[in-house]
């Protein structure tokens, strides 16, 4: 009897949460123009939607840099402005591409080796409104000196309004709070029991990241 009530209060808070979360991410959108930070980062999806919206951002001049992590690995700089647009002065000089990250784990770690590399210390950070906090998270554990700026994209993902009446946006939204839910419980743990580094960020091959040409180094480069 006591674990059946206890198993009914957990569903119970879980539901609430769920309820708050989706609050949460309905404010997210529309997001307002942010002030102009030193660099953007596009977390990809399954629609261009993010990419759009920080390619304009970077046309608008919010940002210097923008990295678009995640990106498959027959994609090439030509197949994305063909896709969203822009001019080939903009790949050429403030647009990298970065190939490494499969998940949302990976995407921080690619985004800190690439802030790193281009001395970055404010970061717009363009995903969709359900993925944002989740994100957020995962970022900052990996880039805590960085001042994070989000600003997050609607998509056909998951639709906060009505959702509940929605097949495909309820299941996902409950599965993202779920996950987010989980980071926080790792985070904590970490607080509470002793950080450590957690994964390293991913250094971009200097082709990608716009580094400048240095010395020769005995190191294999990642690929």
């Amino acid at each position: 009897m006591k674990g059946a009530s206890l198993t009914l209060a957990v569903i119970f808070l879980w539901a609430v949460g769920l309820l708050v979360f989706v609050d949460k991410v309905k404010a997210l959108t529309p997001a307002p123009l942010p002030a102009p930070a030193d660099a953007i980062v596009a977390l990809t999806g399954a629609s261009n939607a993010r990419l759009e919206t920080a390619l304009k951002l970077l046309q608008d001049g919010k940002g210097g840099r923008l990295l678009i992590t995640g990106v498959d690995k027959t994609v090439t700089k030509a197949d994305l402005q063909q896709a969203i647009g822009g001019s080939d002065e903009l790949y050429a000089c403030c647009i990298d591409l970065g190939f490494q990250a499969e998940d949302t784990i990976g995407n921080a770690a690619e985004t800190a080796g690439w802030v790193q590399v281009q001395g970055v210390k404010t970061l717009i950070v363009v995903t969709a409104d359900f993925h944002m906090p989740r994100s957020l998270i995962e970022l900052k554990a990996r880039m805590p000196n960085v001042a994070l700026v989000p600003h997050a994209v609607r998509t056909s993902a998951a639709n906060p309004e009505d959702w509940w009446q929605d097949g495909f946006s309820a299941p996902r939204l409950a599965l993202e709070y779920t996950k987010y839910l989980l980071v926080r419980a790792r985070e904590w743990v970490l607080d509470v029991g002793g950080r450590f580094s957690g994964e390293e960020p991913i250094a971009l091959p200097q082709s990608l990241s716009g580094a400048s040409p240095a010395e020769p180094d005995p190191s294999p480069e990642i690929p």
